[in-house]
């Protein structure tokens, strides 16, 4: 029974072109034998598309364009390695020009995918490079090193970053108004923190990211177990105080509906830059310091902890005018 096995064909039309696959799987390796043959045909679709696409393309070069001939280009894509070939032209400047590419987003010297940089540079975030580099080539049964992880999660953070910049001069500085966002709140809260990262083969040892939340409420979960009500989280490394407050007032508005806000109760350590992260909201604000540092706070002052903990009870119950007197 177990020596049995299946017999598949499949065949796709690919602007004319008839691609047929026909294997047989033994039982046993009937799963492993199926993922082969898909990504198998799905890499020979992906090659007749794209020279497809590049016969297609022809017809609408501009005029003054000279077809130089044609040229190979491997690129790793989502189903493996694929090489295709694609016509080369020279626009009335003599720039070299590829219609396909340009079309496809592929830049020039890309090894991979804008798909593929962007499963490297997500599984990267999950762990080492190495790590995310033994991840990927498990899932797309093709080698890739923890060097091109490391250089795909480089591009797709500038490019993140480019995106990120030119927002914010059409907002800030253009003037051009921001995009209004779903979620309506009459009160939102907001906390802020730093979190420090140590750094390799760099000359500073350490540096800290940016890390704000915004949110709507807490809903209840089960016996003491909340989670947060439209949660919109920021993350930020390298911008000074005055862009950190563009980036957090930008993101928010993409996601709340601001106008609909009537208050903003922001919450932190006291630093300096924690208090300001959420100034240019243009909202009647109140700043809490988050119970870990209150705590901390009362102990430095007093030096007693019991006495500490009931002074901030207090102080969380009847505010600040309580215990002023006994300070």
């Amino acid at each position: 029974m177990t020596e049995k096995s299946v017999e598949i064909s499949i065949t796709v039309k690919v602007y004319g072109e008839v691609i047929q696959c026909r294997r047989k799987i033994a039982i046993l390796e009937l799963e492993t034998g199926i993922s082969q043959v898909m990504q198998e045909i799905g890499n020979k679709v992906i090659v007749a598309g794209l020279e497809g696409l590049d016969q297609e393309l022809r017809t609408g070069v501009p005029a003054g364009w000279r077809n130089v001939g044609t040229e190979e280009r491997s690129l790793l894509s989502s189903l493996g390695r694929i090489r295709y070939q694609r016509r080369i032209y020279k626009d009335e400047k003599g720039i070299r020009r590829k219609p396909v590419d340009e079309l496809m987003g592929v830049e020039r010297y890309s090894r991979e995918s804008e798909c593929v940089r962007e499963m490297g540079a997500y599984l990267a975030c999950e762990g080492t490079y190495r790590r995310a580099a033994g991840q990927m080539s498990w899932l797309m049964k093709t080698e890739v090193s923890h060097s091109s992880i490391q250089r795909m999660v480089w591009q797709v953070g500038n490019r993140i970053a480019d995106g990120e910049e030119a927002e914010r001069r059409r907002v800030f500085e253009a003037g051009e108004d921001n995009a209004k966002g779903k979620v309506k709140a009459e009160v939102l809260y907001g906390e802020s923190d730093g979190v420090w990262l140590h750094l390799q083969r760099e000359k500073r040892r350490s540096v800290e990211v940016r890390v704000a939340t915004l949110y709507s409420g807490k809903k209840l979960l089960g016996k003491n177990r909340y989670r947060l009500a439209d949660k919109c989280s920021m993350v930020a490394l390298g911008l000074s105080s005055e862009a950190w407050q563009e980036q957090v007032l930008k993101t928010a508005h993409r996601y709340y509906d601001l106008e609909q806000t009537r208050l903003l109760i922001t919450g932190g350590d006291g630093n300096q830059w924690v208090r300001r992260t959420f100034q240019r909201f243009e909202l009647p604000q109140e700043f809490v310091l988050d119970r870990f540092h209150l705590s901390r706070a009362a102990r430095r002052a007093i030096g007693d902890r019991v006495a500490a903990q009931e002074m901030v009870k207090k102080i969380r119950q009847q505010g600040f005018a309580a215990v002023s007197q006994e300070l």
